[in-house]
């Protein structure tokens, strides 16, 4: 296939999109409208993790799914450009690439803004969750199905196979698929971020984060620059804290709306005793405190400040 078909193909039929971003259902009505021309290589590139065999025709593998490579167009391919002129291409991300084709799906929150603004302005309403898998639903978007399973609650299997399928993408289209996150009612509510907390920044305004789950020296770090005052859980995990963070922990925004606070085989924790018990923590309902290592009287320091909701485990 010649550029000279790429041009006529685009000067017919319009500028085609990736089929791998649409859902099945566009997928199967373009289909019977005669708008999809299926990509077909020659052989199989050694050694490329971005094209694998997949029965007859080729596909894309983006995060884990197996995606068929398809070029979907606005209007109908007539016959003649349909027919192949000249050796096909030896890779599918240089088909798109020819055609100027965006490979990348476009995020949730770029396709249903004002929906998606609802979901994390009112974290707690279930009602925009639920007009928003609607529209999915609608649109044939299995995160529709999601939403709907998770607010009904009784389908964990069928919840674990679309996280399975799908759920990789998901967290990709909001930079976080290096980390490990938990969907409830639909959305992210808990990340867990080892270091890098750039991707979280922009996250955050997307999807209604609770809880944060800190496990590298440098993570608390990174994410106290953030505005996280609709922050409901904290949990320190196997690393160090020195009394400057804590103390800067103690007086951020964060601490006005943190319900549960976990420090879980953190070192130096003994030293953070003071700071952390001047911060005010006004909705604070349990601290955790789990092999830190901390004496009798540190814990009688905390004790005294944070009452009952003090929890301490050695082991």
């Amino acid at each position: 296939m010649s550029q000279q078909r790429v041009d006529q193909l685009i000067a017919t039929c319009g500028r085609p999109v990736a089929g791998h971003l649409l859902t099945q259902a566009q997928l199967t009505r373009a289909t019977h409208e005669d708008r999809v021309l299926e990509i077909r290589l020659s052989s199989t590139p050694v050694g490329d993790a971005a094209s694998v065999a997949f029965t007859r025709s080729w596909a894309l593998t983006r995060a884990g799914e197996i995606l068929p490579a398809y070029l979907v167009f606005p209007r109908p391919i007539p016959p003649q450009l349909r027919r192949e002129s000249g050796p096909s291409w030896q890779a599918v991300d240089s088909v798109f690439a020819a055609f100027g084709v965006e490979t990348r799906p476009v995020p949730l929150h770029a396709r249903y803004p004002a929906l998606v603004s609802a979901v994390v302005a009112a974290r707690d309403d279930d009602a925009p969750r639920r007009v928003l898998a609607d529209a999915l639903l609608e649109a044939g978007d299995p995160r529709g199905e999601l939403i709907a399973l998770q607010l009904k609650g009784d389908s964990p299997e069928l919840e674990h196979r679309l996280l399975t399928d799908h759920g990789a993408r998901w967290r990709a289209e909001l930079g976080l698929e290096s980390s490990a996150c938990e969907f409830r009612r639909g959305f992210i509510e808990q990340v867990t971020v080892a270091s890098e907390a750039e991707p979280l920044a922009a996250a955050w305004q997307h999807t209604p984060i609770r809880r944060l789950v800190l496990v590298s020296d440098d993570a608390l770090e990174a994410v106290l620059p953030l505005e996280l005052a609709r922050l409901e859980g904290l949990s320190v995990e196997g690393c160090a804290v020195s009394p400057k963070l804590a103390m800067r922990l103690a007086v951020h925004p964060a601490a006005d709306g943190v319900r549960r606070l976990s420090f879980i085989a953190v070192s130096g924790l003994s030293e953070c005793v003071l700071p952390l018990a001047s911060g005010r923590w006004p909705k604070l309902e349990r601290l955790v405190i789990a092999r830190c290592g901390l004496s009798g009287t540190e814990l009688d320091v905390l004790g005294q400040r944070f009452g009952a909701a003090l929890q301490h485990s050695a082991v």
